[in-house]
């Protein structure tokens, strides 16, 4: 009965609302809760064989196998009933949920950096269904699951994708290239290598690796016959399959999108819009370098968004062509078409006759182009101060430690190893800035080409320490919003002149007669109001030291030194703000801003420059101090930072401000922080003011934390009263225990109901902080996706929460949790999101 229910056919949708098809939905959904099931009940029955198991316990094993799956069916006919994907003007809305949860995201077309249609082959075999894989710049891959025709459905998809203002014509293909068929046979035999070290690791782990040593081959040959014939064609069908599938691999560059085909089993269709092309990367290890071969990974807007096109034989050309459609698309005249007389000079401009729409308008430097190198000096003075330092500490171990301070060695050799590795990149590491380019090129055993666009690059940091002041040195750290690696142009020969010439090139004119200081106010009280947690931590410790001498029955000079550790907390209190007073000195720190940039200089010893344009800031986040107007601001671009700093990225900002890799430019005791907010918010948004007007205001409910924390303080005492009550002392340990969940509980809900949304005419305001208060804010106009949904808990207390995501790195920009009135709040922003990206 299930089944036949399960298989009816969707009938009656618009055109423009695609579901799964219902067949393949539920077989693909169904099937791995049936193998699932499967497998438990055999695990439980051969568990209990040994016990010799009743036959009626055979009945509940299947009785409970049947209810199982029947539960599971009903999850996903509620699941199939809420999928479904709506295809509008101008955006792709993916409506889900669950039994317990609703779910509902808006991907704009002309956010889409890759669309790619995946026809898995028992899917095509049994159902002509496929996927749809749709990546997007700031929000990651979302799926498209089971649909009829996918391929036309991906058509489809690019059709809407030119209404909202790709080109994606594909009418001139300037390179076709496939994987080398030496490149093909050297994966196919690492395939099999795989296979036969797990082969070799299976027997060694069964400990039969012994037994095979003293088996006779030809007789074991002979004997098993069959079976080893089944396995060697197993492995020679899997071997072909592979062959084949490397083989069917294509690779097209058009003068506006580059498209890829690959798979023969399951096959893959894929096209990335040249307008959203970032970054490019061309790597070859020593072994491809031998044979002429490359891996090329093209990267789009976004983390995560990358597309490797492996072991070409011409990836350099593929380089040179995907820059010179760049060039053409990004830095050439937006506001005119290509010219005969250009055409004439170069046949290939008159395909590329289009502008890049979907691209912000800034100015970029195209005359300035350069190479660079590392310089010599300056990596070699580095290598040896670090060889002497290093010599010099172990001498000082080994005269105090004899031979037992040998162990120093295996400290010493990798520093010398690194240096000598040092020396090779240096000579060896080309840098260059390009019509359009930044790029960076290692060739020496293996061949490293890393290039990003100038349109891209969103965040420009210039380093120097005392060794590059002597050597006249910079390191200069490019970011991109198309890859989470930096390209470091290390050790550069620096002068003023060049970078203003760098900065111009990724479109920064400075101009200092019309910045404006960011006011900074740091003294004795503001340090401590700003570091207010370590001075009472620092209290405690010195408290308790106080108690512990008092109540302790000690000699004088016993208590003498007891009241000299007390001072050592405020010692060391005072020294960091001894430091941070210099630190945070007009000499080492100047904050400024002008109608198009934000610069940031930093450091006292390793000094820091930093420089991003107002339109590469996609959000800002302020945090006042305890009793104070002073605080510090976050202005967050639009980079991608490093996979191991992404998911970290909403919960580490300390942290995370100070790095090279950070997504966020930190700006500490700002005078009048929130003022200065929404100033930053003007340059960001170009109104000559912000308006407060307020739309709506909305705030988190206090119903979802109040259920979650009653349950945790139940759980937590019926858990300690069965462990800790055969103890003397349990009930005062379990009462302890509550005691202390429930200030945590009690904070826990005042943070909660501090917590408030405001919508303003022009932005998104987050209210949060019981003592240390923040403002965090988004700009209409910056958001890219906006998401709601609907957990369980949301829907007994009539609640939901909202998401959303700006342009960047995968991860959420701003959460709004238990939102009462959630789905006004919603319409909200999509409307306003609308017409302010109109504006």
């Amino acid at each position: 009965m299930f089944i036949f229910y399960f298989l009816l056919m969707e009938k009656g949708h618009s055109q423009n609302i695609l579901k799964p098809q219902k067949k393949s939905f539920y077989f693909f959904s169904l099937f791995g809760a049936f193998v699932a099931l499967a497998l438990v009940s055999a695990v439980v029955i051969i568990a209990f064989m040994g016990a010799k198991m009743a036959p009626q316990n055979y009945l509940y094993v299947l009785a409970a196998d049947v209810v199982l799956f029947g539960l599971c069916a009903w999850w996903m006919s509620v699941m199939y009933r809420k999928t479904e994907y709506e295809l509008g003007a101008s955006k792709l809305t993916i409506r889900s949920g669950t039994p317990f949860s609703d779910s509902s995201t808006d991907i704009d077309f002309d956010k889409i950096t890759e669309l790619t249609a995946r026809l898995g082959f028992w899917e095509q075999m049994f159902f002509k269904t496929g996927s749809l894989h749709v990546s997007t710049g700031g929000m990651g891959k979302v799926v498209l699951t089971n649909l009829d025709s996918p391929l036309e459905n991906y058509e489809k998809i690019q059709d809407y994708m030119r209404d909202n203002g790709f080109h994606l014509q594909k009418d001139s293909l300037v390179q076709e290239t496939r994987p080398h068929v030496l490149a093909v046979v050297f994966e196919l035999m690492s395939y099999i290598f795989a296979i036969l070290v797990f082969v070799f690791y299976t027997l060694v782990q069964m400990g039969s690796l012994e037994n095979l040593r003293k088996l006779d081959l030809v007789e074991f040959l002979t004997e098993n016959i069959l079976w080893v014939a089944l396995i060697v064609a197993i492995v020679i069908v899997l071997a072909i399959l592979r062959y084949l599938d490397l083989r069917k691999r294509v690779y097209l560059v058009f003068t506006d999108a580059i498209t890829y085909e690959e798979g023969f089993l399951t096959k893959n269709y894929s096209v990335l819009p040249m307008e959203k092309v970032a970054d490019t990367d061309n790597r070859q290890g020593l072994i491809s370098k031998i044979f002429g071969l490359h891996d090329i990974i093209i990267s789009s807007e976004g983390s995560g968004n990358q597309v490797i096109f492996s072991n070409m034989i011409d990836g350099e050309k593929m380089l040179a062509n995907i820059k010179y459609l760049k060039n053409s698309i990004s830095l050439g005249e937006k506001n005119s078409e290509i010219t005969t007389d250009d055409a004439n000079q170069n046949s290939e401009n008159a395909s590329i006759g289009y502008k890049n729409i979907v691209d912000r308008e800034i100015r970029y430097n195209e005359h300035f182009t350069a190479n660079f190198k590392m310089n010599l000096k300056r990596t070699f003075f580095g290598a040896i101060v670090a060889i002497i330092f290093v010599t010099i500490i172990s001498l000082v171990v080994l005269f105090f430690t004899g031979s037992q301070g040998l162990v120093i060695l295996f400290v010493i050799l990798p520093i010398i190893f690194g240096n000598v590795v040092a020396i090779v990149m240096a000579l060896y590491t080309h840098y260059k800035v390009d019509v359009s380019t930044i790029e960076s090129r290692f060739s020496f055993l293996s061949n490293r080409h890393l290039t990003f666009t100038v349109d891209k690059i969103t965040r420009i940091d210039i380093l120097r320490n005392p060794l590059d002041w002597i050597c006249g040195t910079a390191t200069v750290v490019f970011a991109s919003i198309g890859s989470s690696q930096r390209i470091m142009f290390k050790n550069i020969s620096y002068d003023e002149n060049l970078e203003k010439n760098l900065l111009e090139k990724v479109g920064i004119y400075q101009d200092e007669n019309a910045e404006k200081t960011i006011g900074i106010k740091f003294s004795f009280a503001e340090f401590i109001k700003a570091n207010l947690i370590v001075v009472v931590f620092i209290s405690i410790v010195v408290i308790s030291i106080l108690v512990f001498s008092s109540v302790m029955v000690l000699a004088s000079q016993s208590s003498k030194i007891l009241a000299l550790l007390t001072l050592i907390p405020f010692i060391f209190l005072g020294i960091i703000f001894a430091w941070e007073k210099l630190a945070y000195s007009p000499r080492f720190y100047h904050n400024a801003y002008t109608e198009e940039y934000i610069k940031s200089f930093s450091g006292v010893i390793f000094r820091s420059r930093t420089f991003a344009l107002f339109d590469d800031i996609k959000g800002l986040s302020a945090t006042k101090n305890i009793a104070t107007n002073v605080g510090k601001i976050l202005f967050k671009v639009a980079v991608n930072p490093p996979a191991f700093q992404q998911q970290q990225q909403n919960n580490n900002q300390e942290q995370q401000q100070w790095s090279i890799f950070s997504p966020y430019i930190a700006v500490n005791y700002v005078e009048n922080a929130f003022e200065m907010l929404d100033i930053a918010d003007e340059k960001i948004s170009r109104y000559e003011t912000i308006d407060s007007s307020v739309l709506h205001d909305s705030h988190r409910s206090l119903k979802n934390s109040i259920i979650t924390g009653i349950l945790t303080i139940i759980v937590v005492a019926i858990l300690n009263f069965f462990i800790l009550s055969s103890a003397p002392e349990g009930i005062y340990i379990t009462t302890t225990i509550v005691v202390f969940v429930s200030i945590i509980l009690i904070l826990w809900l005042l943070s909660v109901y501090f917590e408030r949304y405001r919508l303003e005419s022009q932005r998104m305001i987050k209210f949060s902080g019981i003592f240390y208060k923040t403002r965090e804010t988004i700009l209409y106009e910056k958001m890219n996706f906006i998401n709601k949904n609907q957990g369980i808990l949301g829907k007994i207390c009539g609640n939901g929460n909202i998401e959303i995501f700006t342009l960047g790195a995968d991860v959420l920009d701003m959460n709004l949790p238990e939102i009462d009135d959630y789905i006004k709040v919603y319409d909200t922003l999509r409307e306003q999101n609308v017409i302010h990206r109109k504006k």
